[in-house]
């Protein structure tokens, strides 16, 4: 190839390149007089890549366009959205109040279709392949993007797990995000209510046991006191026993002290053995009067109240008392 060939050649290749620079920089909106200049040159810094840069800063407004243009949007619904969020909160509720933690994940999806009038989709859920979940929405009526997204989750024929509520694309002063007054976590709210008749069973065998206790208590304590009584009544009978058995004794002592006086009395009153100038059979004789009379000796004579001792050669008195 000869130098002039090359030389055109090189020519026709700038040539290209001048225009596209010289078309940016006639432009109104360069990228320099751009909002997004910064961004787009760090991004594309080489001189080269200046097409690049210009194309970075129009994709770049054109984004910050559509979303100015949605956030204009969305402002205007903002009145409509006041209305129909009523609409949309009473769906979700009827949702809620229709789904019972003991349904499946059929029924539930049941109870959903006939609240929203529309076919749902059910699919595994992304975090764990075991479990399913029904998606449903509950999209505004008004010109925005503002929508409820229900998830109703569950173990494959057993029974639901969670009710989640989100608020997808909110306009401004709403709650965005996952909604817990629209959610429920039904295998906790199993949970509390098993944990709640485990309580509630504890309490009532705690309650049996305190009752028995207090029976048993009751039991013990009747006995106790019947017990009382008749050890009462045992130590007043005794003591009644007591009291007349001593009665008895000194009744029986005082018949005694008057007999044994009276006898005296009697013995008194009898002609007296040991008088003096008596014969023998004569004392024997007034002896018998006071008593029955017993011969201790061959010469010795006893009675309860008199002793006569004779001289055994002569029946003569030794000794009489």
């Amino acid at each position: 190839m000869t130098d002039k060939a090359m030389v055109m050649r090189n020519r026709m290749l700038v040539l290209p390149f001048l225009a596209s620079v010289a078309f940016f920089y006639l432009t109104p909106n360069t990228v320099y007089a751009s909002q997004f200049d910064k961004k787009c040159a760090s991004d594309f810094p080489e001189w080269h890549q200046i097409w690049e840069k210009y194309s970075c800063v129009r994709r770049l407004e054109k984004q910050k366009a559509i979303e100015d243009e949605k956030k204009r949007r969305e402002e205007r619904a903002r009145p409509c959205i006041s209305k129909d969020v009523e609409r949309m909160e009473t769906q979700v509720k009827n949702i809620k109040d229709s789904i019972d933690e003991n349904m499946t994940l059929d029924e539930a999806k049941e109870k959903i279709t006939e609240i929203l009038g529309t076919e749902i989709l059910t699919q595994p859920t992304e975090f764990d392949i075991k479990k399913w979940v029904v998606i449903g929405r509950i999209p505004t009526t008004c010109a925005s993007d503002f929508y409820f997204l229900v998830n109703v989750t569950a173990i494959q024929k057993g029974k639901v797990l969670h009710l989640g509520v989100w608020s997808k694309s909110a306009p401004k002063g709403y709650e965005s995000g996952y909604l817990t007054n629209f959610s429920t976590n039904f295998k906790a709210e199993r949970l509390r209510k098993q944990r709640a008749a485990e309580a509630e069973k504890r309490r009532a065998a705690e309650a049996e046991r305190r009752r028995e206790a207090e029976a048993m208590k009751r039991i013990a304590a009747e006995a106790e006191k019947k017990r009382k009584a008749e050890a009462a009544r045992k130590r007043g009978e005794a003591m009644k026993k007591r009291a007349a058995e001593a009665m008895k004794k000194r009744e029986t002592e005082a018949r005694k002290r008057r007999a044994a006086k009276a006898e005296l009395e009697r013995i008194r009153n009898l002609p007296d053995p040991c008088a003096a100038g008596l014969s023998p059979k004569e004392r024997l004789r007034r002896l018998s009067l006071s008593g029955k009379i017993r011969q201790t000796s061959d010469n010795t004579y006893v009675t309860d109240h008199h002793r006569i001792v004779f001289f055994l050669y002569d029946n003569s008195l030794i000794y009489c008392h």
